[in-house]
């Protein structure tokens, strides 16, 4: 009696190159880091132009100086709409975005003379942007946003 068998054959070797591809890429993630920068740089003058609205809204003043909320000298607008300098940090595993203006923090958390306004902050949808820009600049090789 003969019997009936199905052979099947792998070849994996497109398969392995792909995925030594997309191991090499993961070691490198700063073209997702400059993307998340950019979107942040303008969530960020997105912020300052409608008084806080992307951060939740910041409260009006109580007093009537010509300039708009948070922009007297400009420098923390500046240090957040460029995210130049320190802290901001690009490496291929890391990155930090933030301001050094060192009065940030006072407006951040207020103060008994000045209201709390978020000027730091994580925009609606950001991590998601992040995470998918990640996985195109894996998977693809380049950003899709």
């Amino acid at each position: 009696m003969g019997g009936y068998s199905i052979s099947i054959d792998v070849d994996d070797a497109k398969a392995q190159a792909f995925l030594s591809k997309m191991k090499i890429r993961s070691a490198d993630m700063i073209p997702v880091f400059r993307h998340a920068k950019e979107e942040l740089k303008k969530a960020n003058v997105l912020n300052f132009t409608t008084g806080g609205l992307p951060s939740g809204g910041w409260p009006a003043r109580e007093d009537d100086y010509a300039w708009p909320i948070l922009r007297k000298s400009g420098r923390l607008f500046d240090s957040l709409a460029t995210l130049s300098g320190p802290p901001n940090i690009i490496t291929p595993k890391f990155a930090e975005f933030g301001t050094s203006v060192n009065y940030a923090k006072f407006h951040e958390s207020g103060t008994t003379e000045m209201a709390h306004r978020e000027v730091v902050f994580e925009p609606r949808g950001f991590a998601k942007d992040v995470a998918d820009a990640a996985a195109d600049h894996i998977v693809r090789g380049a950003l899709f946003s």
